[in-house]
C-alpha cells in the first residue's frame, strides 16, 4: 500500500518544522520538498492505472523510506529541552543528504 507522506508523515513534518529551533532554514527547505513530493505521489496514485507496474513499485519502495528518515531528522532539530539540545548531534551533512534524497525522489516520481 502506498503511504503518501502528505497524509500523516507530512503533517508531522510540518509540525516539527514549526517547532524547530536548530537549522530552521534547512528544515523549511526540507518541508517544501516533502510537500512537493506528497503532491507528486498523490498525482501518481490517481494515475496509477496508466503507469507500468514494475518500475512504479520500485520507485515507490525507494520513495517510501525518505519521509520516515526526514521525520526522524526534523524531530532532532526541534530539541525542546536544554538537555536534549545539549546531547543531540545533528551533522550538517545529514540535512544535505536528506535534501538530496528528497530531490532524487521528486525526480524519480
Amino acid at each position: 500500500m502506498l503511504r503518501i507522506p502528505g497524509e500523516v508523515g507530512g503533517y508531522e513534518i510540518w509540525i516539527y518544522v514549526t517547532e524547530a529551533q536548530n537549522f530552521r532554514n534547512d528544515c523549511l527547505d526540507i518541508k517544501a520538498k516533502t510537500d512537493k513530493l506528497a503532491v507528486l505521489l498523490r498525482q501518481a496514485a490517481r494515475n496509477s492505472n496508466d503507469l507500468y507496474e514494475r518500475p512504479t513499485r520500485r520507485i515507490i519502495e525507494d520513495t517510501e523510506q525518505v519521509p520516515d528518515k526526514t521525520l526522524i531528522l526534523v524531530d532532532k532539530c526541534r530539541a525542546n529541552t536544554f538537555i536534549k539540545r545539549l546531547f543531540t548531534i545533528i551533522p550538517t551533512i545529514a540535512l544535505k543528504k536528506i535534501s538530496m534524497q528528497l530531490e532524487n525522489s521528486i525526480s524519480d516520481v
